[in-house]
């Protein structure tokens, strides 16, 4: 574990990220986040903990075998509709098939509430993600993948570009997909 970190905005919520812990040039351990702002913490996490500041319970986020990138705090949505979210790009399976799962295999993407509960996976298996973004204005986090069409973890000419939404403010959520270049 690291120190914990707190968001700004949620004092009620401790974040304790996990990584690998590798040796440093003084004969310390550490792991390394390379960015951990007010809002997002990127690196090549193991899992993340969570604690509610009023208690001692330590929770984590999965018990799955993960790698998580990006852990991002949706502010905006907090602050205009009262959702506490978190998303997470993360690759989640051996999808090159060389028996770990690391930073070369597909990215997916997941959603939890702040605490860390309702950990779920938004874009469907064997969808690399390409880019996200949320629109305070609907509360919708609209996302694009390109699917590994024929499985093989390799991303080819023959693979498509697909598209979708989640409506944030849902208590269940869904990718709807949609076709903006559909003519």
């Amino acid at each position: 574990h690291s120190f914990p970190t707190r968001r700004s905005s949620d004092l009620s919520t401790l974040l304790f990220p996990v990584g690998n812990v590798v040796p440093s040039q003084r004969g310390s351990q550490s792991f390394t986040i390379s960015n951990n702002s007010d809002f997002q913490i990127t690196g090549y996490l193991k899992n993340m903990h969570f604690q509610d500041i009023k208690s001692d319970s330590i929770i984590p986020l999965t018990d799955q075998s993960i790698l998580i990138e990006t852990a991002t705090y949706l502010k905006s949505i907090a602050d205009k509709h009262k959702k506490k979210l978190m998303v997470y790009t993360l690759a989640d399976a051996d999808t090159n098939k060389d028996q770990k799962i690391d930073e070369n295999d597909i990215q997916s993407l997941y959603i939890s509430q702040l605490t860390g509960k309702n950990f779920t996976k938004i874009s469907a298996d064997f969808n690399e993600l390409i880019d996200w973004k949320v629109i305070d204005s609907n509360a919708r986090l609209y996302y694009k993948t390109i699917e590994d069409t024929d499985k093989n973890g390799q991303l080819d000419q023959n693979d498509q570009v697909q598209y979708y939404y989640v409506d944030l403010l849902k208590e269940d959520w869904k990718s709807i997909a949609y076709f903006p270049l559909k003519k």
